[in-house]
């Protein structure tokens, strides 16, 4: 099987099992490794960027959190990111479509800045004001968590963060149908702290510059805006798709298990 079928595999099997939590015995209250709203109705797995805030909104050490994430970081970076995330995932179908309505593509180049701004930001705004505000505006939870709900509660007045949170979700959308994956590149909270993970994370990839004829396609299709294949598996932007690595007419890239 191809590595772009089974990365659509895994991302259809990992929303199925977020999505398992419709009893109370289902809802695991362990962290999963997606950006994913804890709120939904379905959800059988915690927020890690909701979780954070919870703790430090209490004024806590989140040792919970620290160990989860990271031991997912030390497994696999960001390769959560890459092959698990329903709002990952998400952006990809967007992008599909842009693609098929001939939106032009904006080839812009990944950088770390926004994104670490926003962490700390969420993590700052959880301290000072004892509340998970990221979690009101939060893209994510308005598709899998505000919609669900009020699919199955219609009779619910929607209420001033409703219109906050349909409003990013929006503007995110419109945004993906020009630049793949632009929440991943430029804006997620936790992807970035898996990918500051990426240069010792067990899961890599790597290129071999022997064989590396520099024909650009794995550049070409990155949906990080990465300069590859120098920043495969390095750059904190590596969500580890394995586009670059099925593209790759000379076998050049490739997964590998650091020792």
């Amino acid at each position: 099987m191809k590595i772009g079928r089974l990365r659509r595999l895994s991302q259809i099997i990992a929303l199925i099992i977020h999505n398992i939590g419709w009893t109370i015995y289902l809802k695991t209250g362990i962290i999963t490794p997606c950006l994913y709203c804890y709120a939904c109705p379905l959800a059988a797995f915690g927020c890690p960027l909701g979780t954070l805030q919870h703790f430090i909104a209490f004024h806590e050490i989140p040792y919970y959190w620290i160990g989860t994430i990271g031991l997912y970081s030390t497994l696999g970076g960001r390769v959560y990111c890459g092959w698990l995330c329903p709002f990952g995932a998400f952006q990809d179908l967007v992008r599909s479509i842009g693609r098929r309505i001939e939106v032009r593509r904006l080839k812009l180049r990944y950088f770390i800045i926004p994104s670490l701004i926003l962490f700390f930001s969420v993590v700052a705004l959880a301290y000072v004001y004892e509340d998970t505000l990221f979690c009101r505006v939060c893209p994510s939870g308005t598709l899998f968590g505000l919609f669900p709900y009020y699919l199955l509660n219609p009779e619910e007045p929607l209420g001033f963060y409703a219109y906050i949170h349909i409003l990013v979700l929006a503007v995110v959308v419109l945004l993906t149908l020009f630049i793949d994956r632009v929440w991943c590149r430029y804006l997620c909270p936790i992807g970035i702290v898996y990918g500051l993970a990426n240069k010792f994370s067990f899961l890599t990839i790597e290129f071999d510059e022997n064989k590396c004829t520099n024909c650009g396609a794995c550049a070409n299709v990155c949906p990080m805006g990465l300069k590859l294949p120098i920043e495969a598996g390095k750059s904190p932007g590596c969500i580890l798709c394995g586009k670059c690595v099925e593209i790759c007419p000379n076998g050049t890239i490739r997964y590998r298990l650091r020792k």
